[in-house]
């Protein structure tokens, strides 16, 4: 068995998302976003890395997350919880850039 531990990523990046479930969270900070990512672990040789999704209140806490992550991983893709609209999805290959956005 393989035990992964969670992403070393700064605690005030971590702190900024949300569960869409909390049972304290309000309309107003109902998750709108996510980012989903999987951190290989170097001493799991060709095992695939688990999967792990974070949710976020608005885009700018999602970005920022995203940056965090994009310094220890490629496999980083975002966008829109439904029924958010609209629609967006965010490609591994094109989170750099919009992660990069102001």
């Amino acid at each position: 068995m393989v035990h992964h531990r969670p992403p070393n990523i700064p605690q005030d990046a971590r702190s900024r998302g949300q569960s869409a479930a909390s049972d304290d969270a309000t309309k107003a900070d109902k998750a709108t976003w996510y980012v989903s990512f999987a951190l290989q672990d170097p001493n799991a040789g060709h095992q695939r890395a688990p999967r792990q999704t974070r949710t976020f209140a608005n885009e700018q806490h999602a970005k920022a997350f995203a940056r965090a992550l994009l310094d220890r991983t490629d496999d980083v893709s975002a966008g829109t919880i439904n029924p958010h609209t609209p629609r967006r999805v965010i490609a591994p290959a094109a989170v750099a850039a919009w992660a990069g956005e102001v």
